[in-house]
């Protein structure tokens, strides 16, 4: 067996170990857990289903696994390999619902979650974000080796023929605070 094949199934059994990182996509059951990008189809952010080891955001990152028939599993953090001390890497979230930073997976490389991280803003302007009310995501990560990753069809205004987007699980709704300072 090759070395490739054996860090493929290493990864798989990683992952599948891992499903205790409980996923925030598509928390309305409705199908809204996929991106989509030409050269690689569909990818789900929510694989094996709910609880499974999706895509997670917090205040600081997202975390998790996207899943892609034709390239395989994406990681969103080096936390997900336990390669952290040899390769940090991770989707980094601002609090503000701005995403940046990187993405691996082992058959496409590394995946770019905003412009910012590679210096290109004033030629390719592109970045994912979260909607953090709705928990609806746009924009775009950009892969070298695989092209552009469409997180919404809103992006390619082909939600008439096509309809897709990853939905998160929106922030929680503030408590009503009344002008004298107290909760109601």
């Amino acid at each position: 067996m090759s070395r490739f094949r054996c860090l493929l199934i290493a990864l798989a059994g990683v992952v599948l170990a891992s499903t205790a990182l409980a996923e925030d996509a598509d928390p309305q059951n409705d199908g809204s857990q996929y991106a989509w990008a030409a050269n690689l189809g569909w990818l789900n952010a929510e694989p094996l289903g709910n609880g499974g080891p999706g895509l997670s955001l917090t205040e600081d990152d997202a975390s998790g696994w996207l899943w892609s028939a034709n390239t395989g599993w994406i990681s969103l953090s080096c936390e997900n390999t336990s390669s952290c001390a040899t390769v940090e890497y991770r989707v980094q979230h601002d609090g503000a619902g701005n995403l940046s930073g990187y993405a691996w997976s082992p058959n496409i490389g590394w995946i770019s979650f905003s412009c910012a991280d590679s210096g290109t803003c004033g030629a390719v302007n592109y970045a994912v974000e979260v909607d953090l009310g709705s928990g609806e995501m746009s924009g775009y990560a950009y892969a070298a080796n695989a092209g552009w990753i469409s997180f919404s069809c809103q992006n390619t205004s082909s939600c008439g023929s096509v309809d897709f987007g990853v939905r998160l699980q929106g922030a929680p709704p503030s408590e009503l605070i009344f002008e004298d300072g107290f909760e109601s």
